[in-house]
């Protein structure tokens, strides 16, 4: 269980995984969350192999969503998110991560 306080956009960088599928489910507070279609993410570090993440500064085409207690986002492989943007104000939030083997399903 991860206990975080949303910032800014500018603030928070992307992630995208190869290998694990990311379910990230809101427990408590509101977040925002950026998102792309695969092959969406730009400016992008090396990958952390061994960690199964990448670092991106942009999202082509860029959606996003709004998570409030009890919902849930579905991130597959090479999707990029960027979670954990706050609203008008930053909050507190707690969320769950679960990572899903994606040759599993």
């Amino acid at each position: 269980m991860l206990h975080i306080q949303t910032q800014p956009a500018q603030a928070k960088r992307a992630e995208l995984h190869a290998d694990y599928i990311d379910l990230q489910i809101l427990l408590a507070g509101e977040e925002t969350i950026h998102d792309g279609l695969y092959n969406s993410a730009r400016q992008c570090d090396e990958w952390h192999r061994e960690e199964d993440y990448q670092l991106c500064d942009d999202i082509t085409q860029r959606q996003q969503v709004t998570l409030r207690a009890g919902m849930f986002a579905v991130f597959f492989p090479g999707e990029p998110h960027k979670p954990g943007i706050q609203g008008d104000e930053p909050g507190g939030i707690k969320k769950a991560v679960v990572k899903v083997k994606a040759c599993l399903v």
